[in-house]
C-alpha cells in the first residue's frame, strides 16, 4: 500500500476538519461555504475555495468517505510522480474548473409531473424567464403548499417602489430586454429542441450568450457573460457551446403529457416511499378542466394521512383556479359527500372564497347552512374568515345570516372580527344586526374586563402580552358593531367606560367612528390625539384622510417619521426613538427624504420583531413615499441595522442605509460606497 504523502495528508485532514465544523454548525455553514451561483444572494466570494472542501451531510456519510478514499488512493500516487506543488496546482484548478462549468451550464431533468403543452409554449416560457415577464405555463408550477397572502408591509413597499419608479414594471419599460435569436433548431424529432440566444438591455454594457437544448426529459440551459455589441467572435465561449452534444435519452419525453392519472397512481401506490413523494412533489401537478372527474373519483375515496392531507389541499386550491362551472358541481359534492371531513370542508370553503365571486359566496352560505365545519384547529377558522374579510364586495353575501355561528366557540371571534371589517368597508348595513346586540354587548364587556386589567405600563410575559393585544383587538370590533346604536342607554354607559381606559387604540378606534357616523370630533379632541406620542401617527393618518388637519395641526415630516416608527414598534414596552440625521435620495425625477433614527429597545422582549439581531440598539432608515411635490404620510419604507459600534461609521452607514433603498434590485451595487444622492442611471449603466 502507498504511503500518504503530505500534501494528501493536508488536504484530507482539511475536508474532515470542514465536515466536522459543517456538522456541528449545521444549514448556516453550508449557506456560507457551499458554491452558490454569483447572481444568487447568499454568493460569497470565498466560496470559489471553500465548496472544494464541503460534502453532503449526515446521514449521507458514504460521500465523504468516498470522496477521501479517492484522493487518498490517487491523490498520493499523482503527488509522488508530479511533486506537491504540480498536485496541489492540479487539485485547486480542478475544484476552481468545476465552479466554473456549474456556474456556465445550467441543468435539469424534468419531474415525472412537469407538464408543457407543447414545444411552443416552452420557448414562451424560456423567452419570459429572460425577458423578465411572467410565465402563462410554467415550467415547474410554484409550491403553493407554502405560500401566504400578501401582507400590508409588502403592499407599502410595493408602493413606495412604484411612487419612487423602481418597481419591476417601470423599470423593465425603461430597460427592456431585447432579444436576439441567432438561431433555432427545428428538428423533426418532438422529443428534441435547440434555441441559440443573445440577450441585452438597453443602456448596458454587457449581454448574455444563451444556448438551450431540450432533448428527453431533460433540459440544458448555457449562459456565458459577453460584450452588448458581441459578434460571436470569442473562441471559448463559441467552441465550447459548439460543441456541447446531449448524451441521448431512450426514454421519450413525457413533460408535453399530461400527468394527473400518474399522480393518482403514485399517491394511491402500496409503496410508502411512493406515496411520501407524490405528496411532496403535488405542487408540481397541472389540472385542467377535463381531468376534474378523475379528481373528484379520486378525493372521493382517497382517506389521507395527517401528512398527506396538505397535498390534498393543494390539489383543491388548484382546482378551484380553474374558471368552469363544473368546479362549482364537484366542491358541492365533495363537501356534502359522506366521508368529508372537516379539514376537507374547510378547504373547500377556501378555494371558493379564492375565486371572489358572487357565486362562490352564495354556495358557501349554503354550504355552511347545511353542515357547519368544526375544527380543534382554531387557526385555520381564522384564516378562512381572514380571507372572506378581504373581499368584502363578494363576502357580503354571508351577512347578516354568518351571524347565527357567533354562538359556537371556535367561530366566534372569526365572525366578530368579519362582521366589523365588512361594516367598516361600507359593504354591510349595521342594522341588520340590531336583534343582537344585547348578545353583542354581553360579551363586549367580558373582553372590556380582560382590557382594562391589564396595565400596559407593566412588565409583562409575552402571553400575557398577546392576550391583551387579541383582548383589545376584539373589544375594537364589539366597539364598531354597537356603536349605531350608542343611543341605547346601557350601550352609551359601556362607551363612556372604554373611554375611561385611556387606551390608545381604543381612542383611535372611538376617533374614527366619530367621522363614519358622527358627532365629528373636536379640534380639542383631535389634538389631543396629535399630541399623544402613542397615538400621533394614526390619528394624522385619519385626520388627513378626512381633510381636518388646519395648518395649526400640521406635523414635520421627520416627526411624523418618528411617530410612526413609535407604532411601527409599538410591541416594546421601553421605546426610544431620537433623530440622527437626514439624506435626499432620488430616481427618475422621483424624490424623497431618508430620516435616521437611533432606536433603542427592549432587547428582552420575545414579540420584538427585531429581537433577533443581538442588540438592543438599531440604526432606523424611515422614508416616506412621494405625492406630488409633498409625501405621502400613509406609504412609506422602513428599514432597521443593528446600531454601528463607533460613532465615526453612523455617517457611512445612513449612506448605506439610503443606497440600499435605491438599489435594492442591484444585487451588486455596493452600499457602503454610496453618496449622499445617488441616481439609480449610474449603476444601471455600470452593469
Amino acid at each position: 500500500m502507498m504511503q500518504i504523502t503530505p500534501t494528501v495528508k493536508q488536504l484530507l485532514i482539511l475536508n474532515v476538519l470542514f465536515y466536522i465544523g459543517s456538522q456541528i454548525v449545521g444549514e448556516p455553514a453550508y449557506e456560507l461555504l457551499s458554491m452558490y451561483f454569483p447572481a444568487n444572494p447568499k454568493f460569497e466570494y470565498w466560496q470559489i475555495i471553500t465548496h472544494m472542501f464541503m460534502h453532503a451531510p449526515m446521514p449521507n456519510f458514504s460521500h465523504i468517505l468516498f470522496n477521501m478514499f479517492a484522493l487518498y488512493s490517487f491523490g498520493s500516487a499523482l503527488e509522488h510522480f508530479w511533486g506537491s506543488k504540480k498536485f496541489l496546482f492540479f487539485y485547486i484548478s480542478c475544484g476552481l474548473g468545476s465552479a466554473l462549468l456549474h456556474n456556465l451550464v445550467n441543468y435539469w431533468e424534468y419531474h415525472r409531473y412537469d407538464y408543457v403543452p407543447s414545444r411552443d409554449s416552452l420557448w414562451a416560457n424560456i423567452e419570459a424567464q429572460i425577458l423578465d415577464k411572467p410565465s402563462a405555463t410554467p415550467i415547474n408550477a410554484d409550491n403553493r403548499l407554502f405560500q401566504t397572502t400578501t401582507n400590508d408591509k409588502d403592499a407599502m413597499l410595493d408602493e413606495w417602489n412604484r411612487r419612487m419608479k423602481l418597481d419591476d414594471q417601470t423599470y423593465r419599460a425603461a430597460h427592456p430586454v431585447r432579444l436576439k435569436m441567432l438561431n433555432a433548431h427545428d428538428s423533426k424529432d418532438p422529443d428534441y429542441a435547440q434555441w441559440n440566444i443573445i440577450s441585452g438591455c438597453d443602456g448596458c454594457a454587457q449581454s448574455i450568450r444563451h444556448k438551450i437544448v431540450s432533448q428527453g426529459s431533460e433540459l440544458w440551459w448555457m449562459k456565458a457573460t459577453v460584450d452588448s455589441d458581441y459578434k460571436n467572435d470569442d473562441p471559448f465561449i463559441e467552441q465550447t457551446f459548439n460543441s456541447f452534444k446531449p448524451n441521448s435519452d431512450s426514454a421519450k419525453n413525457q413533460v408535453y403529457s399530461r400527468k394527473f392519472s400518474r399522480f393518482v397512481g403514485d399517491i394511491e401506490s402500496g409503496v410508502d416511499s411512493i406515496r411520501a413523494s407524490a405528496v411532496e412533489n403535488v405542487y408540481r401537478m397541472q389540472i385542467d378542466a377535463s381531468e376534474l372527474p378523475e379528481l373528484e373519483k379520486f378525493l372521493s375515496r382517497f382517506n389521507p394521512s395527517s401528512s398527506e392531507t396538505a397535498a390534498v389541499i393543494w390539489l383543491i386550491q388548484r382546482a378551484g383556479e380553474l374558471k368552469t362551472e363544473r368546479v362549482y358541481d364537484m366542491f358541492k359534492t365533495l363537501y356534502l359527500g359522506k366521508s368529508a371531513t372537516s379539514r376537507l370542508q374547510l378547504s373547500i370553503l377556501k378555494a371558493l372564497a379564492d375565486k371572489r365571486e358572487k357565486k362562490a359566496y352564495e354556495l358557501i352560505a349554503s354550504l355552511m347552512e347545511s353542515d357547519l365545519p368544526v375544527s380543534d384547529d382554531a387557526f385555520s377558522i381564522d384564516a378562512l374568515f381572514t380571507k372572506f374579510a378581504s373581499d368584502p364586495k363578494n363576502s357580503k353575501e354571508l351577512y347578516p345570516d354568518v351571524f347565527t355561528y357567533f354562538g359556537i366557540p371556535e367561530y366566534q371571534a372569526p365572525v366578530l372580527e368579519f362582521t366589523s371589517a365588512l361594516i367598516k368597508s361600507k359593504e354591510a348595513a349595521p342594522h341588520k344586526i340590531r336583534k343582537y346586540r344585547k348578545l353583542l354587548l354581553g360579551s363586549a364587556r367580558l373582553e372590556f374586563k380582560r382590557v382594562s386589567g391589564a396595565n400596559p405600563d407593566l412588565q409583562r410575559e409575552a402571553d400575557s402580552i398577546l392576550d391583551a393585544s387579541q383582548s383589545t383587538g376584539k373589544l375594537l370590533s364589539y366597539l364598531r358593531l354597537l356603536y349605531p346604536y350608542k343611543k341605547d342607554k346601557k350601550i352609551a354607559q359601556f362607551f363612556r367606560a372604554c373611554q375611561s381606559l385611556n387606551n390608545t387604540a381604543i381612542s383611535v378606534e372611538l376617533a374614527s367612528l366619530q367621522l363614519d357616523y358622527g358627532p365629528m370630533p373636536s379640534t380639542a379632541e383631535m389634538k389631543a390625539l396629535l399630541s399623544n406620542k402613542a397615538t400621533q401617527y394614526a390619528a394624522y393618518l385619519m385626520f388627513s384622510k378626512a381633510d381636518l388637519i388646519s395648518p395649526d395641526m400640521v406635523i414635520p415630516e421627520k416627526d411624523l417619521a418618528r411617530a410612526a416608527i413609535t407604532a411601527e414598534m409599538s410591541d416594546s414596552p421601553k421605546l426610544v426613538v431620537e433623530y440622527i440625521d437626514q439624506r435626499t435620495i432620488s430616481n427618475a425625477g422621483s424624490t424623497c427624504n431618508v430620516h435616521f433614527f437611533k432606536v433603542t429597545t427592549n432587547l428582552e422582549d420575545p414579540d420584538l420583531e427585531f429581537s433577533g439581531m443581538g442588540t438592543n440598539s438599531f440604526l432606523a432608515g424611515f422614508s416616506f413615499a412621494p405625492m406630488g411635490q409633498e409625501f405621502d404620510p400613509s406609504v412609506y419604507r422602513f428599514s432597521v441595522l443593528p446600531y454601528p459600534l463607533n460613532a465615526e461609521d453612523v455617517a457611512e452607514q445612513c449612506n448605506a442605509l439610503a443606497d440600499s433603498f435605491l438599489n435594492s434590485r442591484h444585487i451588486r451595487a455596493t452600499f457602503d460606497k454610496a453618496q449622499p444622492t445617488l441616481e439609480t442611471g449610474e449603476i444601471i449603466e455600470e452593469e
